[in-house]
Order: structure tokens, then sequence, then C-alpha cells
């Protein structure tokens, strides 16, 4: 008699040829003592019996190697039918039935377990199928063939195409466990999966994971020193939602009690207690881990642990940073390492420095000359002769005086034109925008726009090579006012950032002028400014109308230089 199943306590269930990834996982877990949800195992075996009738189709789409749309939506769609449409094979279905009544439980989750999943140098999370808080047998026979029908959906189809995997040699187990109607659930990386570093990084919600793992609900996050489990950082959000087991099956999302929002969706005890889960984990599958967990009845219980493949592994730079370069030059380190666009931009931005430094004699692009190297940009100074610095300061200063003599400054006179010219340019495209290239095209002259703007216009405004005079000597001197009295007049000056403080202090002033508005801003609850009860209020009107306009005009500031932090990776 085949065994189709297999109990989490099963030793048998270490072999991922049987019970996939995600089982054998689960089952070593099991057998450490760690608490797991009670469950069993589906095996492949049961899985390669519907399957047969797809070797050949499956042999033909290996040979072809096509990962184009039409050929992966064709073969997901036989695949899937065939599936679909097969009988369980004889004796599974008892076998199934007996190991549910075992669990005794009224609902459970069901979750793919591929021999082809959670591996260390691939992985397929999220492809396969999930489905939870099914509470029927029939449901439950139903499901099965649904994860089994997933293993050859279009995106897996394409993954194992573009990373050589035979699709003969996948086969899908499924996990059948007790169904958790936890008050917080999350992940767990035993490193941090966006520098590396070697500390525990804890996301955790109220209710279900699904939100944590979509992405859909607010979440708190920790950081642990791994050894002692002790916080390092932490930051709870506002958690207005969460997921929960339906009565009728399936999951909701519903409000978490306004009592509850800010409170820490863990204690520290339970972070403490996850931690040393955390050390026996990577401890029993050697590397660091990506861990599922829930807290139910005041009771941790692990879901998964799977290998974290986002992490590569330390490396010595590809080449050395001064590979290429002259090293008597003194080279400063600008910044990295950098995204592929901030690394463009950051070249496209030195090329026109060098223009403006070429023509006007700028001291603020003399720094032009750039290297980049292991994703770092390295700059150094232009050596240019002093007689040269001084007719280049001299043609640039004639330029500017002969746009004050018209009673106007050199931008408003020449630059404002070619800037307005050139973003003009830009919408033009943007208008003829029809397809992704288009949108690349765009995207790259906007670059090139930024890189001309930045870099060259904007340093060519002022004339070069003159030493500021001391205002505020001088201010004192005419005024017999003390020195630092001339901060009212110099610091008074219109400019963007001062109208932008005007409109700000503007809004503060309609805030504070209702007493719900100045509530909503004290408790942070923004969100309320858009409901029916506040938003026909006529301060709230007024508020929001001033914002939008307000953010119309300097809502998409951005800027380099000193008190800002724009780039790519900054919301």
């Amino acid at each position: 008699m085949n065994n189709f199943v297999l109990s989490l306590s099963d030793r048998a269930a270490h072999d991922p040829d049987q019970a996939g990834s995600k089982g054998a996982a689960l089952a070593r877990i099991t057998t450490a003592r760690l608490p797991v949800p009670g469950g069993f195992v589906i095996t492949t075996s049961a899985f390669r019996s519907v399957s047969e009738s797809l070797g050949d189709e499956l042999a033909l789409l290996d040979e072809s190697g096509s990962t184009s749309e039409n050929a992966l939506k064709s073969a997901s769609a036989h695949a899937r039918h065939a599936i679909l449409g097969t009988a369980f094979p004889r004796g599974a279905i008892s076998q199934i039935r007996s190991a549910w009544k075992d669990l005794r439980s009224p609902a459970v989750s069901v979750r793919s377990s591929s021999t082809a999943e959670d591996l260390a140098d691939s992985s397929f999370a999220g492809q396969y199928d999930t489905y939870l808080n099914v509470t029927s047998f029939n449901e439950l026979l139903e499901k099965v063939r649904f994860v089994w029908a997933s293993l050859h959906s279009p995106h897996a189809i394409g993954y194992r195409c573009r990373n050589g995997m035979p699709h003969a040699d996948a086969y899908m187990a499924v996990v059948v466990q007790t169904q958790l109607r936890p008050v917080a659930s999350g992940v767990m990386f035993t490193r941090d999966p966006i520098t590396g570093k070697g500390q525990f990084v804890v996301n955790v919600a109220r209710g279900l994971g699904e939100g944590v793992v979509a992405g859909t609900v607010e979440s708190d996050r920790f950081v642990l020193r791994p050894r002692a489990g002790t916080l390092v950082s932490s930051e709870i959000s506002t958690k207005k939602v969460q997921v929960v087991t339906s009565r009728d099956g399936g999951i909701q999302t519903v409000s978490v009690a306004p009592r509850d929002q800010n409170k820490p969706a863990v204690t520290s005890r339970q972070l403490t207690q996850l931690a040393g889960f955390g050390r026996r984990l990577t401890k029993l599958f050697r590397g660091p881990q990506d861990i599922e967990f829930a807290v139910e009845n005041n009771k941790l219980q692990i879901l998964q642990s799977r290998p974290m493949t986002a992490i590569e592994k330390e490396a010595r730079p590809d080449v050395p940073w001064h590979k290429g370069i002259n090293r008597k030059y003194t080279w400063q380190r600008k910044g990295g390492p950098y995204y592929r666009l901030e690394q463009d931009t950051a070249v496209e931005r030195l090329k026109h420095m060098k223009t403006c430094y070429d023509e006007t004699g700028s001291s603020m692009t003399a720094n032009h000359v750039g290297h980049v190297t292991n994703g770092c940009l390295y700059v150094r100074p232009n050596e240019v002769s002093e007689r040269a610095l001084k007719k280049r300061h001299q043609l640039q200063t004639r330029r500017i005086n002969a746009s004050l003599r018209k009673g106007k400054s050199y931008f408003e006179d020449v630059l404002q034109r070619i800037v307005e010219e050139r973003l003009n340019k830009l919408r033009k495209t943007k208008r003829r925008i029809g397809s992704f290239s288009d949108q690349v095209d765009y995207l790259e002259r906007s670059v090139k726009t930024m890189g001309y703007v930045q870099g060259n216009l904007h340093w060519r405004q002022v004339k070069p090579g003159e030493l500021r005079s001391n205002w505020h000597k001088e201010f004192s001197e005419i005024t017999g006012e003390p020195e630092h009295n001339a901060n009212v007049f110099l610091q008074a000056i219109p400019n963007r950032m001062t109208m932008l403080i005007k409109r700000i202090v503007e809004l503060a002033q309609i805030a504070q002028s209702d007493a719900e508005l100045r509530r909503i801003f004290l408790d942070k609850e923004f969100d309320e400014l858009h409901s029916p009860e506040i938003s026909k209020r006529k301060q709230a009107k007024q508020f929001n109308k001033r914002f939008k306009a307000m953010m119309r005009v300097y809502g998409q500031r951005s800027a380099h230089g000193y008190g800002t932090s724009a780039g790519f990776a900054p919301p």
C-alpha cells in the first residue's frame, strides 16, 4: 500500500522528495521539539500518480525552452486542466480522511510544498497556492487539487525555464495543518535582509500573517540582538486593520479595536523567545532563515522556516577602487553603493559640471573628474592654471554684469528660458508615451535634463571667483546695530524654501483655529481629515484646499546638498 500521507512527526517526512521542501522543514522542526501546529503531508507520491499524463507535454516544453507569454499560458492551461480532471489515486482519499480526522480541528490550512521550493539558490515564494481556514473535507480535497495545479502556473513554469530547471523533475506535496486563529503573526529574518548585518529583523502584525506577506496591513518592526534577544530598535505602527479567519471559511479583513491600534503586536517576552527559536533554527538548517510565526493563546508557533535567498555572500570587490586611475591625485568618494539609476544620474551630472567649470571656472563644479568602480563614485578636481581660471572668471562675470545692467539676474535673463525650453520638450515627450520603450526614452531624457540643470545651469547663476563680503560687519557699520540683526534681512529674501515655510505656517494656523483639527494633528490621525464628519467642517475644507494647492507647487521638491537627503531609495 502506498504511503500517500505522512504525519509531521514521522521521520519519513524529513525527505523533501516525499514531503517537499516546506513539509520536510516543518517535519524537522517538529522533531527538534519546536512548537509547530499539528498536521500531515500529502506526499509527492499522490501528485506523481495524477500527473503521469503530463510527461510528454512538459518534455516538449523543456526542449523548446520558450518563455513567451503565449507558450507559458498554453502549457499552464493544459497541465492544470489535466491535474484538475484526474481522480485521486486509489487509497489516497481514505488516508487523507483518516489524517484529517486525527487533527480534531474544525478548520485547516492547505499549503504548497514543492520539491523545487525554498531552496538555498532559488525561491518560488508566493508562486504556489495556499488556502486558509478550509472547513470541510470535500473542500479540503478541492484545495489539494488547486495546490497541485499551481505547480504549473505560468509564473512557475516561466521561473523554471529561466533558471534551467526541468519541469518533469518538479513535484508537489501538500501540507495540511490545524488552522490557527492568532492574535499576531509575522516573519523573522535571522540576518538583516537589506544590509546583511548579523541581527534579527521581525515584522509582525495583528491577526493572520497573510497581510504581512502581502503588505496589505500595517506591521511593527523590531530589530533584535541575536544572542540575547534584546531590542536594538522598534517601530510601532498604527495597525488599523487585520486579516482574520471567517466563520464561513476563508479569511477576511476587519478593523482593529481603537484601544489596540497603537499597542505592540507582540510582547518583549515573546520577542526574546522568538530570538531563541531563531538561533535554534539557524543552527538546525545551517544558515540564515526566513521564519514565519504566529501567536495564539500567548504561545508562539512556527509556521515555516526556509533559507534566506536574498542575502548575498560577502565577497571581495571585483576590482580595487583605484584600478585604472592615477593615484597621485587626491580622490574623494562621493557615495555608494549606488542603485544603477543613481549612478547614471551622478555620471550625467558630472559631465555637465565639467562644461560649467570649463566655461565659468565655478569652484562648485571643480570636483568633476569622476571614476566609478564597484558601485561607488570617486571624484577629484581638474587641474587648471591660475591664468586659465582667471580668464574663465572674467568671461562669466561679464556675462552676469550684462544681465544686471538690464535690471535682471543672469537666471532671469538667460538661464530661465533654457530651463523652460528643456521642460517643454520633456512635456511633449511625456504626452507621446504609448509603450514601455517610450517610458524608458522619457526617463533617459529626464535624467539628461536633470544632469544639465543641476550640474551646469545651477552653478553658473552667480559670479565666480569673488570673495563674499562680510555682510554682517558691513550691516553693523552702516546701521550701528548689532551684527546678528543682519540675519533679519539676509534670511528674509523670498525664495522657494521661505515661500514653502510660509504655506506650512498658514496651514498650521488653520489647524489650530479648529478644536477638532487640532486634536487630529496632535493625535496624528490624519485619515480623519477625509472622513464625512470632519471634511464638511469649514476649516477642514479650507485646510484640504490649501494643502492640495501647496502640494501641486512644492510637493515634488528634492535637492542635493546641505540639509537634503534626496535619492532613489527614500520614499
